[in-house]
């Protein structure tokens, strides 16, 4: 979770799903985890089309090798003084394929900054279609409580693979919902099926099947749980068949729900 400056200079928390998730947990408002539904086999590419995504691969991809350029035990004083992530977009320009790249210096020793530097310029001229532009001077950044270093992307023309599989994602209980209504079981940790099965028994489903899955909203203390209407069965059903259809049509068998 961090504060960021939007470009009309109003502060405004950011927050990842994972954090939100993490919060949601620890407070009972939210007691389930989320599953995505995945063709078998497909080795799904990491988005580059924007500052957000760049930074999110550059940043996983750093952290590979930071531990060897500052040590293990500045690394372990680095990931403390960290809430989450270190690189990010500069205020509105998450969004943006072009604009700053910010990294957030606290707790890295300066003298290592000049090789942590080169490596992010590196990893990201790296990627094609991507061209780092100026790079500053460490300064204060008024932000986090941390010094940074602004990096400029001045190109992103990086091209995704178009060619993807339709992406879903529900929560832990309605993941499971949904599998059970196609009389499918599932693990805690999911479960993968025949894609002409999820199909067969999609095409075969009637309105009086679904009713028996609708789930009525409950709320007990500060704990709220959704409930599951024949809209969000019908939509989510959809989109299952969609993936399942996506794998069939582009050789593969199975999809996973986990």
């Amino acid at each position: 979770m961090k504060i960021v400056k939007t470009a009309s200079g109003k502060n405004r928390i950011k927050m990842s799903k994972s954090e939100w998730t993490s919060i949601g947990k620890k407070a009972g408002w939210i007691k389930t985890a989320t599953m995505d539904v995945m063709v078998s086999g497909f080795d799904y590419p990491q988005k580059r089309e924007d500052l957000l995504d760049l930074s999110h691969v550059v940043e996983h991809n750093l952290r590979e090798e930071l531990k060897n350029i500052i040590g293990e035990d500045n690394y372990k004083n680095f990931i403390k003084e960290k809430a989450h992530y270190f690189l990010t977009p500069d205020g509105d320009d998450e969004f943006n394929r072009t604009g700053i790249m910010n990294l957030y210096t606290r707790g890295i020793p300066e003298r290592y900054l000049p090789t942590i530097c080169s490596l992010i310029k590196y990893l990201l001229t790296d990627i094609d279609g991507v061209i780092v532009g100026d790079i500053s001077k460490i300064e204060p950044s008024g932000m986090l409580d941390s010094d940074v270093i602004r990096i400029e992307i001045k190109e992103n023309n990086y091209s995704p693979i178009k060619n993807v599989p339709p992406e879903l994602n529900m929560a832990n209980r309605n993941a499971h919902t949904i599998m059970q209504l196609l009389n499918f079981s599932m693990s805690g940790a999911g479960g993968c099926f025949d894609a002409w099965q999820v199909i067969s028994r999609i095409d075969r489903l009637i309105d009086s099947q679904k009713e028996e899955f609708v789930i009525e909203p409950r709320s007990e203390g500060n704990y709220y749980e959704g409930g599951i209407d024949i809209q969000y069965i019908e939509d989510r059903v959809e989109k299952l068949r969609d993936i399942a259809q996506w794998a069939i049509d582009n050789g593969y068998k199975k999809i996973c729900v986990r």
